[in-house]
């Protein structure tokens, strides 16, 4: 039997613990869906938002939080998975709290709902939506949906939908002549095949949807089945590749169709810009003042989205939190260690790409003004005076000097003077430091006594 530790103590992980763990967001919790798509045949994988030291986890079928529609309970540190009554043998967890389906069938379509625990406390429920297609592609490619084979089969007909009219014929087809005669929906991709399949050539975003097929075989029975296809822009094909292949189509079209990994040219001869980008809200928040929103915006439909913090995976805390489809990172109450570089990728089925890095410099201080020497300092006349000044700021402090409240008209860091008299170099020196950007100042002092002449 698993186990987690409270306090000092080590406690059985029970089924009444998972109940509890339920109970506690079963009343008024509710959240967006992200969405995943897979062929069938095909192995997806739900995440779970904040994927970084989970605890513990349960994976549920729907939306809803209850033990009958639970799939497993996983325990991280012992790697031990609990089957629930939704199991089905292809379901695997992850330490990332993530679920994974194996061969993937048509009637895993739905939502899954995640349940975790981490190990600072914090109880994160996410809910996912995953569509099952019967078949994916990528624009310009070729894809084939498979009707019910069959060694007697004498004539076939697909439609466009799920309704089976002939208003939505697209073709049918006599298999003894190989003879094909078009219907309303056939646009000239669509050829048929002796098995009783449909092979769509050159695909376009618009070809995603339901199809339906009837056949009949020779003894004059009668078969229909509904197939659904998804077609996605390829994200990271090169740019010259993705003209050639789409040349033919709508310069509309081309601009929906742009590539993740590059820049390609409309009919226009204007550039696309196609990686995914960061946009900020504020490019330079006031620690502990503001907060920063910074949204992975993409110009083609993308399954997931991931972020990264100077080149690795996001680490997620309590002030940082993802939108349900994980397009808005909203880090709460800024901290000076949030600075740096941001970066979301996007994924489809089809591809992957990431966007160019954003930075994030949180703005503070100024803070410790030093000055170098401190205190009280004697100096001998016609000696050289050295003062340094430094603060904590970002950005960089602007520097102001004073002596004896005079303004030396200096900005820089360190002080030189060259040589100093009695008469007009001794006294209190001060340091002022400000930042402009959260309008603060500190000022550090030094007292300088010349001796002689």
């Amino acid at each position: 039997m698993a186990a987690i530790t409270v306090g000092s103590k080590v406690e059985p992980v029970t089924n009444d613990f998972w109940l509890t763990l339920c109970a506690l967001w079963t009343a008024g919790q509710g959240s967006g869906a992200d969405e995943t798509s897979a062929a069938v045949g095909n192995t997806a994988t739900l995440s779970a938002a904040g994927s970084r030291d989970v605890l513990v986890f349960s994976w549920y079928r729907g939306t809803a939080v209850v033990d009958t529609q639970r799939i497993f309970s996983y325990t991280v540190s012992s790697a031990i998975q609990y089957s629930g009554p939704q199991y089905t043998g292809r379901e695997v967890g992850r330490p990332d709290g993530s679920l994974q389906i194996r061969e993937l069938l048509t009637n895993y379509t739905g939502y899954y709902t995640v349940i975790a625990t981490h190990t600072d406390g914090r109880i994160v429920r996410v809910t996912r939506q995953l569509r099952v297609y019967d078949a994916i592609g990528a624009v310009g490619e070729n894809v084939t949906l498979l009707a019910s084979a069959s060694l007697s089969l004498l004539t076939f007909s697909w439609y466009r939908g799920p309704v089976v009219t002939p208003r939505e014929l697209i073709f049918s087809y006599i298999v003894s002549t190989s003879t094909q005669n078009n219907g309303p929906q056939y646009t000239g991709a669509e050829r048929g095949r002796a098995d009783g399949s449909l092979q769509i050539r050159d695909l376009l975003i618009n070809h995603t949807g339901e199809y339906s097929a009837t056949t009949i075989l020779h003894d004059g029975s009668l078969t229909t089945g509904t197939r659904r296809l998804r077609v996605y822009v390829p994200l990271q094909l090169p740019s010259e590749y993705r003209w050639n292949r789409l040349a033919r189509l709508s310069e509309s079209v081309l601009l929906q169709s742009v590539v993740f990994a590059g820049t390609f040219k409309n009919k226009n001869n204007t550039e696309v810009v196609s990686s995914p980008t960061v946009r900020v809200s504020t490019q330079y928040p006031v620690e502990d003042v503001d907060s920063a929103v910074l949204t992975c915006e993409t110009s083609i439909p993308v399954d997931t989205i991931l972020w990264s913090f100077d080149h690795r995976p996001l680490a997620g805390d309590v002030r940082m939190q993802l939108s349900a489809d994980n397009r808005t990172l909203t880090l709460s109450s800024v901290c000076r260690a949030d600075s740096g570089l941001y970066q979301c990728e996007a994924r489809n089925p089809v591809g992957a790409g990431v966007s160019a890095p954003q930075t994030l410099t949180v703005v503070f201080g100024p803070e410790k003004a030093e000055l170098e020497p401190s205190g009280c300092r004697i100096i001998e006349a016609g000696a050289v005076l050295t003062l340094t000044c430094s603060a904590e700021s970002a950005p960089t402090a602007e520097y102001q000097w004073l002596l004896n409240k005079r303004d030396l008209n200096h900005s820089d860091s360190r002080l030189i003077v060259p040589k100093v008299s009695a008469s007009g170099d001794g006294g209190r020196y001060t340091c002022v430091t400000r930042n402009q950007l959260t309008g603060r100042s500190v000022n550090a002092s030094v007292s300088i006594a010349v001796l002689g002449e």
